[in-house]
C-alpha cells in the first residue's frame, strides 16, 4: 500500500483523530479531574471562586473536577469506540461509520466542552474537532462512493 492509498483510506484518518482525541482531550482533563486539585476551578472561574467561602468553594472544586473527569472519560470511551468501529468493519460498512464518528466527535466534543468551560474554549474545541474530522469526512465519502460505483 502506497501513501496516497493509505492517506485515501477513512481508517488511517479515524486512527490519528482518535489517538489526537484520546491524548489532547480525553486522558488531560480525565487526569486533571483525578487530581482534584483547585487549578482548573481558579483559572476558569476566578471570579466564582473569589465570591464562595468554605464548605462552598470546596463543593464548587469538586463539581469543576467531577465534570473535567466526565468529560475526559467520555472522550476516552469515544476514542475507543471509533477505533473499534473502523477496525471491526470494512467497506461501505466502514465509510459510513467513520462519516458518523467525525460527525459526532464534532458535535460531542464541542457540546462537552461547552458543558465544561463555557464558552472559554468552545470555539478552540470545536476548530480542534473540525480539522481532525474533516479528513475522515471526506475519505469516508469517497470510499463510499467508490463503493457504489464498483
Amino acid at each position: 500500500m502506497d501513501i496516497k492509498e493509505a492517506l485515501s483510506q477513512p481508517k488511517t484518518w479515524v486512527t490519528v483523530a482518535s489517538v489526537a482525541l484520546l491524548l489532547l482531550l480525553g486522558l488531560g482533563p480525565l487526569m486533571a479531574g483525578l487530581a482534584g486539585g483547585p487549578d482548573h476551578a481558579e483559572t476558569e472561574y476566578p471570579d466564582l471562586l473569589e465570591s464562595l467561602d468554605g464548605d462552598d468553594e470546596t463543593a464548587f472544586i469538586e463539581v469543576v473536577n467531577q465534570e473535567l473527569f466526565v468529560f475526559g472519560l467520555w472522550n476516552v470511551t469515544m476514542a475507543l469506540m471509533f477505533l473499534a468501529m473502523v477496525y471491526l468493519t470494512d467497506g461501505g460498512t466502514q465509510a459510513k461509520l467513520a462519516m458518523v464518528a467525525a460527525a459526532s466527535m464534532i458535535f460531542v466534543s464541542g457540546a462537552g466542552g461547552y458543558s465544561v468551560n463555557g464558552d472559554a474554549y468552545f470555539v478552540e474545541w470545536v476548530t480542534l474537532c473540525a480539522i481532525l474530522g474533516s479528513p475522515i469526512l471526506i475519505t469516508g465519502y469517497l470510499q463510499l462512493n467508490r463503493e457504489v460505483g464498483e
